[in-house]
């Protein structure tokens, strides 16, 4: 996978939710479109219940600490998880490309 594989497939189909959330540089044209308020390091230090609810059917942060060795879960709920993840980790997982 090429590097700033994300940005190309962002091009091409645009940002989903989780996509600009774990790569909300490359997706800051979309940001307000999805919703999203002001991104900022606290909003990657706290649980983000109100996201992992809406991408995963209701569930909250604290009721999926059996699945924080997702990349996604790690990075939406970092309070839960006891730990940031890298970005470009979840990108990986998610999205197939190497990087942001």
């Amino acid at each position: 996978v090429q590097r700033g594989g994300l940005r190309g497939a962002v091009a091409a189909h645009g940002c989903t939710v989780a996509s600009a959330f774990a790569c909300p540089i490359a997706c800051a044209a979309d940001l307000a479109t999805l919703g999203f308020g002001e991104l900022s390091v606290l909003t990657y230090t706290h649980d983000q219940d109100s996201l992992y609810g809406a991408i995963y059917s209701g569930y909250t942060c604290g009721g999926s600490s059996d699945y924080c060795n997702e990349a996604f879960t790690a990075l939406t709920c970092p309070e839960t998880c006891t730990g940031l993840t890298d970005h470009d980790a979840v990108a990986a997982e998610m999205f197939s490309v190497a990087d942001c």
